[in-house]
């Protein structure tokens, strides 16, 4: 019983720190601070190839399957799927999850830190 109060206050001041940080910072905040940019960046990878490499890799083998003959897929060595899922990387417009700082404030401390 006295673990689940205790889990039940650091909740609270979680909550309290998240909602701290969703009012005073924003993105910028988040990406001029080194360490907090870094943890957006790694984040942002990790969701990457979680959740849309699978998806590009799929819809690539689906047209080297369909377009087999032509010289576009013939000629690759392999490296076609890496070469794409970097290409789409490295051109999109980065929308960085602030969640990960709210639901996880101490993440946020070098952040608290520059501004004191």
């Amino acid at each position: 019983m006295e673990n689940e109060n205790l889990e039940n206050i650091d909740l609270e001041y979680y909550n309290k720190e998240g909602e701290f940080l969703n009012e005073f910072y924003k993105l910028e905040h988040f990406l001029n601070c080194k360490q907090t940019k870094e943890i957006l960046e790694k984040e942002y990878y990790n969701n990457f190839v979680k959740n849309m490499e699978p998806e590009l890799i799929d819809f690539l083998k689906y047209f080297k399957e369909y377009y087999k003959e032509t010289s576009l897929f013939k000629e690759t060595k392999g490296n076609a799927e890496g070469e794409f899922v970097a290409l789409i990387y490295n051109n999109l417009n980065k929308n960085y999850d602030l969640n990960i700082f709210y639901e996880n404030p101490e993440l946020a401390q070098p952040l608290i830190e520059l501004d004191k």
